[in-house]
């Protein structure tokens, strides 16, 4: 092996940081491809890989999510002034790039329904933003997901699931 490189290997995470095996046990797994992947990409496939990374790391968390109630598409007063203040920070950032408005719903209720609920949900947002803010809005991408992606699965946390998220990229 040549000197200039050099593996490192982890032992057990000190019980002082009370992780997750499992979270410590990912980490680990993701080190070591992106090692392996930087043996055998060339150059070019690096710089094609970092700039994917980019891209999802951009769609990873969302920029801004609302709620609704039960069973509900319509935007509550709340939902409006988180809209309205995130719109008026964003507005040359919405004209220029893509917006990626995203509906949730939770599990109650069939899939069908949830998707058509969640796609309500969304073209709610896009409704309130293009006509009540005059924005062109000529690069949007509307999506329903249904109860396909919760972010609690906790019966009594279920309200987070009923969203919409935005997310602004460059493409």
């Amino acid at each position: 092996m040549d000197s200039d490189k050099s593996i490192i290997v982890m032992g057990d995470p000190p019980p002082s940081q009370k992780k997750s095996k499992l979270y410590w046990i990912i980490g680990t797994i993701c080190v070591l491809l992106v090692f392996i992947s930087s043996i055998f990409l060339s150059k070019d496939d690096a710089k094609k890989s970092e700039i994917a990374k980019e891209t999802v790391s951009l769609h990873a968390v969302p920029e801004i999510a609302v709620l609704f109630n039960f069973d509900s598409s319509e935007l509550s007063e709340t939902a409006k002034t988180i809209l309205r203040e995130w719109v008026i920070t964003n507005r040359n950032a919405i004209n220029k790039g893509v917006l990626h408005i995203e509906g949730h719903a939770d599990d109650v209720g069939g899939e069908n329904y949830n998707v058509i609920l969640s796609k309500k949900r969304s073209e709610s947002v896009y409704k309130y933003i293009s006509h009540d803010f005059g924005l062109e809005l000529s690069n949007v991408r509307q999506k329903g997901f249904g109860a396909t992606h919760p972010i609690s699965e906790d019966d009594s946390d279920k309200g987070k699931n009923r969203r919409v998220e935005l997310f602004l990229t460059s493409e």
